[in-house]
């Protein structure tokens, strides 16, 4: 009853959750009533599941660290119940705790050298988590916007120093202005929030070239972003954005031009944007504004407000320069406070403009698009991201909660949209001084930067690139054991890079017998002196390398065996742990002493036999372990 209610009361069909809880609560059973045998196996197994699911709901780098030391712990916890089981069958002499940290640490340490490889060739699935949204790395899952922005939403967010997504440039950075990304646009204000229309998205597919056209032209740079996961499925774009490579099949693009995925994002987003050198203020994608947007929340606008906003505008020629004098006049009249200001109230614009007279960025932004549309100039509210933080460490940016930011878009006649920033410098986002604390830092980003590339947005093309790059180096390594020479090895690179221009063999390659037998000569060398040496190597072993191995084999089980121990002793030490391995332990130390005191070396029938009764001693040896 309790499961039911959980998956259907709580968490509403996610079946993650409920059983990680399902599976704890039989742990802890378990644990309070260990009384038979299987009643460990069962807890075991209990365990299992409740690993399952904390690997299924994150996906941070830490969780690295608790599968090792969960795989740790259960190699050990195992490899104890084997050994119980075995000390229960063995004499009492023989119950002694098995040397198990040493097997655990190794068996741990061989599975992760495993697990890489298999990681990185193991086919994509594109989606680390089972069945419900996991959490990410770098703080937590982006806090980002949604569809509702209060007067104090971004000033929240600011406080926060969680990243937000990463990016760089591919070649040089371009001669950017500025740095200010779009997340979404308002329209429709209450007095204390702003809203989003609800109709005005479309699908877009790509176009020819495999690319989103969003604006006319080419674009002259190109940026690589890694967002992390947000509520809303909303790509924070460059203003100069014109192309979009992002790996979906569609995106929805509103009339504002704010771009979002088809499904909010569970991993770290990649993708690509194409730049204009100037932003596109009148996209294809962009209709122009409604007639009712210039008049919309006027009502909101109290009169004294539009007569601030007349006075300000005063003579204009015409919209464009009406939007610089609101602009400017908010610039130099008001200042920029981190405080947060009261909440819901009647006319809190009223009151920044004509009390506090200081206030957040959603205020300056809000108060010049009310200011805008009392004069008849159609204008709205954008949030979304300014400036970026440097990160040395492998020369990409950071873009953080904390560059959180509103602007206003007014349109001009002939223009289109415009951008205006009423905000005074002090509001601006900073990156701050560089100290300690912020190298610090970003050596932590650097971390999960790379953890977020290499592992949660590792895929099919990384693939690609790492069995290309592993036949590069194989064909390298073939022409340097052949002794091809250097056009040889200029022929295997041209190939590499698949180049679809067809020529005939050059006339010196023609002669392919004679030249690949005198290609294959060193290598036939080199494998005739490994036979020979592997056949010296086996015909010199004597029994005295036997009864060397068979000493190092029973001083790893930690049995008191040194240099110092007599032969005799060793073989009673050996029986004495290992019953089953008497004749076989008998008959080395036996030729030992043979060859080492009497002078006489064993026969090639009892070399053969020596390496035969090894093998069945270390056998023995690893069952009573």
């Amino acid at each position: 009853p309790f499961f039911f209610g959980d998956l259907t009361l709580f968490w509403r069909g996610q079946v993650l959750q409920p059983l990680a809880h399902l599976a704890l609560f039989t742990l802890t059973v378990k644990l309070f009533a260990l009384k038979r045998e299987q009643d460990k196996w069962h807890a075991m197994l209990a365990i299992f599941f409740l690993f399952l699911a904390s690997m299924g709901s994150s996906v941070h780098p830490s969780v690295v660290v608790y599968q090792v030391v969960i795989l740790g712990l259960s190699i050990w916890t195992l490899t104890r119940f084997a050994g119980y089981h075995e000390a229960a069958r063995a004499e009492a002499e023989a119950r002694s705790r098995p040397p198990l940290g040493s097997f655990a640490v190794g068996a741990t340490a061989l599975t992760v050298v495993v697990a890489i490889p298999l990681f990185v060739l193991l086919p994509r699935l594109r989606q680390p988590y089972l069945v419900a949204p996991g959490v990410a790395g770098g703080g937590g899952q982006a806090t980002g916007f949604s569809e509702r922005v209060t007067l104090d939403t971004i000033g929240r967010v600011r406080t926060s120093s969680a990243v937000a997504f990463r990016f760089s440039f591919e070649g040089p950075p371009p001669d950017l202005p500025e740095l200010r990304f779009r997340m979404a646009v308002f329209e429709t204000f209450d007095g204390n929030a702003w809203y989003q229309e609800a109709a005005g998205n479309r699908l877009m597919r790509r176009a020819v070239g495999g690319f989103f056209e969003l604006g006319p032209g080419r674009p002259r740079s190109w940026m690589q972003v890694w967002m992390r996961p947000t509520p809303l499925a909303r790509l924070p774009l460059p203003q100069q954005t014109i192309w979009l490579d992002v790996p979906a099949p569609a995106v929805l693009v509103d009339s504002t031009g704010a771009v979002s995925l088809l499904a909010q994002p569970t991993s770290a987003v990649a993708y690509r944007a194409g730049l204009a050198r100037r932003p596109p203020l009148a996209w294809s994608v962009f209709e122009e504004p409604p007639p009712s947007l210039a008049e919309r929340n006027v009502t909101e606008a109290s009169p004294r407000l539009a007569r601030l906003a007349a006075e300000v505008a005063g003579a204009a020629a015409g919209p464009a320069e009406t939007a610089e004098r609101i602009e400017h006049h908010l610039i130099r009249e008001y200042g920029y406070s981190l405080e947060l200001l009261p909440g819901r109230e009647d006319r809190p614009i009223d009151r920044f403009l004509f009390e506090t007279r200081q206030g957040h960025c959603e205020y300056f932004a809000s108060a010049m698009v009310l200011m805008l549309r009392t004069q008849g100039v159609p204008a709205r509210l954008v949030t979304g991201y300014w400036g970026a933080e440097f990160n040395p460490l492998q020369e990409y940016f950071i873009v953080r909660q904390s560059n959180a930011h509103a602007w206003v878009e007014a349109y001009l006649p002939d223009e289109g949209w415009r951008v205006f920033d009423p905000t005074p410098a002090a509001g601006l986002p900073a990156a701050g001084d560089v100290d300690w604390r912020r190298l610090a830092l970003q050596a932590y980003d650097y971390l999960l930067f790379r953890w977020d590339r290499y592992v949660l947005t590792y895929g099919f093309s990384d693939q690609a690139g790492v069995f290309l790059r592993l036949r590069g180096l194989w064909q390298s390594l073939w022409e340097r054991l052949a002794g091809g020479d250097e056009e040889s090895a200029g022929a295997a690179a041209e190939a590499q890079t698949e180049s679809a221009e067809t020529t005939s063999a050059p006339p010196e390659r023609r002669e392919a017998p004679v030249w690949r037998q005198a290609r294959w000569a060193p290598l036939l060398a080199l494998l005739a002196a490994l036979v020979i040496w592997l056949r010296r190597r086996r015909a010199s072993w004597t029994a005295v390398d036997a009864y060397r191995q068979l000493r190092q084999a029973l001083a790893r089980r930690r049995a008191g065996v040194d240099e110092a121990t007599a032969p005799l002793e060793l073989e009673r030490r050996l029986v004495s742990r290992c019953p089953t391995a008497e004749e076989p332990a008998g008959r080395i130390v036996r030729l030992y002493l043979e060859e080492s005191f009497a002078g006489r070396p064993p026969r090639a029938e009892e070399r053969a036999r020596l390496r035969e009764d090894l093998k069945i001693v270390r056998r023995a040896l690893r069952k009573t372990a």
